[in-house]
């Protein structure tokens, strides 16, 4: 599950966009990924601040996404996302590459909440073919081991 108790809005930058905001359609792609599995990857340039899409799946409430967060659970989701305190999106079973972003400890795109929507925007420039990386952020409690690879990788998302 990605926390976004620290993560909301952590560049410090005030983002101010409505829902008119274009998002860029097939302008990714899900291919392998060095970092894990399948990861979603720009297909264009994508400038510094741009939206890139709206996560989105169904929502669900805290108990919901901590029984699909259990790997023992006949519908486990790796795909959920915390936008308030007890709602979540689970992004399994949608056609947005958006649910493949990797974690990365030196992240070029942030989670944007604006109610209950969430959106990835750009921290700063991405390259055609680059990998969409945030920071999953996740408890302290929670110590999944990071592979992202960055200089200053932390070892656990």
């Amino acid at each position: 599950m990605w926390s976004l108790n620290k993560r909301v809005n952590g560049s410090g930058r005030k983002l101010d966009f409505g829902y008119e905001y274009m998002i860029k359609k097939n302008k990714l792609r899900v291919i392998l990924s060095e970092i894990h599995g399948n990861g979603c990857f720009a297909s264009e340039r994508v400038g510094e601040g741009e939206m890139i899409g709206e996560y989105s799946g169904e929502y669900i409430d805290l108990q919901e996404a901590i029984r699909r967060n259990t790997r023992s659970a006949e519908y486990y989701s790796d795909y959920i996302l915390e936008v308030q305190d007890n709602l979540f999106i689970d992004g399994a079973g949608t056609e947005s590459p958006l649910c493949f972003i990797n974690h990365s400890c030196e992240p070029n795109c942030m989670v944007h909440v604006v109610g209950d929507r969430a959106f990835i925007v750009a921290l700063r420039a991405i390259d055609n073919g680059e990998e969409i990386t945030i920071d999953y952020n996740y408890d302290d409690d929670v110590r999944e081991i990071c592979k992202c690879g960055q200089k200053d990788c932390r070892g656990f998302m």
